[in-house]
């Protein structure tokens, strides 16, 4: 039987956690074990042919200690939530310090129905990640968060729901040896665990298409 990763109807709701309090989880239809997160990669095709991601830089704890990463958006499931495709639209609009509540993107997030080839299972933090394919009435939008949100915050987190201290979009590169990447342009920021692996799963050659 064929699974359409980005279809909701499949999903029971939340569960607790059976051993994390306070947390809770989705059974994973894919049997690729449960989906505690979930998570978000907003792209756009621009004109010119390239690809370019909506990331976010947040800290990472690394041995040395706390230093900046490129993350995506996402974060654990919530009790409220009805599938993981609520988890990262709510997660998305949070993180994005509500920036995006006049539009409905996150609503259609939420409902997504597209190419199951643009969902990845992360087994190493459980997360279920979604490429989105930003609608063209939306490119200037989602392309013009990073200023917008800095003009907003000028840096400042709120601990818990909008960490991030800045937006950035950055090129996403394919390469037959190594699949995707996201391209820093020079940038010597580490990855979170979850982005890369969602990017070195993803199968796909090339982002433009429809859904």
């Amino acid at each position: 039987m064929s699974v359409h990763p980005l279809s909701g109807h499949i999903f029971n709701g939340p569960v607790p956690h059976p051993t994390k309090k306070y947390h809770y989880k989705f059974a994973n239809p894919y049997g690729s074990g449960d989906v505690c997160a979930a998570g978000l990669i907003p792209y756009v095709v621009r004109s010119d042919g390239t690809t370019w991601g909506l990331f976010q830089i947040e800290d990472m704890k690394k041995p040395e200690g706390w230093v900046p990463a490129v993350a995506m958006f996402g974060g654990k499931v919530s009790t409220g939530d009805r599938d993981w495709r609520a988890t990262a639209a709510r997660e998305f609009a949070e993180e994005t310090g509500g920036l995006l509540d006049e539009y409905d993107i996150c609503d259609r997030i939420a409902n997504s129905t597209g190419q199951s080839a643009l969902s990845v299972y992360v087994p190493e933090s459980k997360y279920q990640v979604m490429f989105y394919p930003v609608p063209t009435e939306y490119h200037d939008v989602v392309e013009g968060l990073p200023d917008k949100y800095h003009q907003t915050f000028k840096g400042n987190i709120v601990k818990w729901s909008r960490a991030a201290t800045r937006l950035l979009c950055i090129q996403l590169l394919y390469d037959p040896e190594r699949g995707w990447t996201a391209d820093q342009h020079g940038g010597e920021l580490p990855n979170k665990v979850e982005l890369n692996g969602a990017l070195s799963r993803l199968m796909l050659v090339s982002l433009e298409m429809p859904v």
